[in-house]
């Protein structure tokens, strides 16, 4: 005599045991790791790639990839070039991925009432025939180092300390009565 054991059958649904492709679980996962994904990108951009410079400051951009700059140039005067970029952003909010940009937040240039600033361009080719004060652009088209010949009237102006430095000198007006 013998006495058989019931066994239960191998594929049990009841139990849990569950074989092959569900999707409605796979559909569940896909749709928690984009959520995870989507929240961890806000995290990123919006803490680790955000320039926002305050009332008063402009934020100056280091670019680190990109056409390397001739080896006496300070300054990318493209926007392609590796390096300090010639243009500041202004007041207001910015986006830019740490990993190609670094920034550096930096005062605006104030001439108050009774100054004028004399603009010195610290980037370009160098002036021909030994001159300080250089126009704007020269007759080829090329922005040469020296003084401005324009001075700077009391104002707020977004400059780059980087490509141009401001010496201030005050009006000295006569007051007598």
């Amino acid at each position: 005599m013998s006495r058989e054991i019931p066994r239960r059958p191998a594929r049990e649904e009841a139990s849990g045991a569950r074989y092959g492709f569900d999707p409605v679980r796979f559909g569940l996962l896909v749709a928690v790791m984009l959520a995870v994904a989507a929240v961890v990108l806000f995290v990123f951009v919006w803490f680790f790639c955000r320039i926002e410079p305050p009332s008063g400051f402009c934020a100056v951009l280091v670019r680190k990839d990109g056409i390397d700059i001739p080896a006496n140039d300070i300054i990318a005067t493209r926007p392609d070039q590796k390096g300090i970029q010639l243009e500041p952003l202004s007041e207001g909010r910015y986006f830019r991925n740490p990993l190609f940009w670094s920034w550096k937040i930096e005062p605006l240039v104030q001439i108050r009432e009774g100054e004028v600033g004399v603009l010195i361009r610290q980037y370009g080719r160098q002036p021909t025939g030994g001159q300080f004060i250089v126009e704007t652009r020269s007759a080829d088209g090329v922005e040469e180092r020296g003084g401005l010949a324009e001075p700077l009237r009391p104002g707020t102006y977004r400059l780059n300390p980087y490509a141009y430095r401001v010496e201030k000198t005050s009006r000295r007006e006569d007051q007598s009565g």
